[in-house]
């Protein structure tokens, strides 16, 4: 595999070869709860009907029909369907590249329950499709809404095909996950053809590359160009969250990936990420992880 950036892992479209180890529908009982786990390979999770709340690392989400999530090896992630309306759930799993199996022997899946007060190693979970960070690229970050009328059946094949025995069924298989990935990239572009969710896909991506600067609520007329409060209420009702909350998590990701994977000061790196001091930043990312940078740093490199 390739990075497309640093610590960015990444594989280019031609070299896509996906495994699905397991693809499945759930009907989750009201309150019923997976996890906290972690897997050995990747899921794409998608909910289908119902409400609950998905927490992938520190991240919890209340979520509904249209939401996607994805996490790969090592991610803790914790899936609690609601009481009143649980989920409706499909969940695949699978390898970026690997030989066909036979049919009827998957790829084996490991998944790890982890303990209350077991805490892992912080893991960037992100995957790019693509040589670099371009409109030809797909970037997997965690989660995103999609359209439930255009995604849903993708994911309703994949759980119908999963349990044949034919011959053909690996390749079947291998062929709708690509199908489905090429849709996605689609979608993110700007093919989705359901109004507002290109612009508001655009919007994130911008104020991801932009996490290391001072927020500035004037980006979102310049970049849309329409009334900053429109455009929030837009990106609030499509992303689960205001542009500010999403532009601190983008920011919040830049300071744990450079603990996790750097020796840059805390000073230094409170100056780069735009806190008007290291305290500053230290009371933050405690409020934000429960922990200080430094101890932050230290679990992070613990093998």
């Amino acid at each position: 595999m390739r990075e497309a950036s640093r610590r960015l892992p990444s594989l280019p479209w031609r070299e896509l070869a996906p495994v699905v180890g397991y693809a499945n529908r759930l009907e989750c009982r009201p309150g019923e709860t997976f996890g906290p786990r972690c897997i050995s390979d990747y899921q794409l999770l998608y909910v289908a009907e119902g409400k609950g709340e998905v927490t992938v690392q520190e991240t919890a989400r209340q979520c509904e029909a249209g939401d996607l999530f994805f996490y790969g090896p090592g991610v803790p992630h914790r899936i609690r369907a609601d009481r009143r309306d649980p989920f409706v759930l499909y969940g695949v799993h699978y390898l970026w590249q690997g030989p066909l199996p036979e049919p009827g022997r998957p790829p084996q899946i490991t998944i790890r329950q982890l303990g209350a007060a077991e805490k892992l190693p912080y893991r960037d979970n992100r995957f790019l499709i693509g040589e670099d960070m371009t409109g030809d690229s797909l970037l997997l970050d965690g989660h995103r809404r999609v359209p439930p009328k255009r995604f849903e059946p993708f994911f309703a094949r994949l759980a119908e095909a999963w349990p044949s025995q034919r011959a053909a069924t690996p390749l079947l298989l291998r062929s709708l996950l690509t199908e489905l990935l090429v849709e996605l990239h689609a979608s993110a572009a700007g093919g989705d053809g359901e109004g507002d969710g290109p612009l508001v896909q655009r919007l994130a991506e911008r104020l991801r590359r932009h996490a290391a600067e001072r927020y500035d609520r004037d980006w979102l007329s310049v970049w849309t160009s329409y009334h900053p409060d429109y455009i929030s209420r837009l990106f609030r009702s499509r992303m689960r969250q205001t542009p500010y909350a999403y532009f601190m998590s983008c920011k919040l990701e830049l300071a744990r990936e450079a603990l996790a994977h750097t020796g840059e000061p805390l000073a230094a790196m409170a100056e780069r990420l735009r806190f008007s001091s290291v305290h500053a930043f230290t009371r933050w990312f405690v409020r934000q992880t429960g922990m200080p940078p430094g101890r932050f740093r230290r679990a992070s490199r613990t093998i």
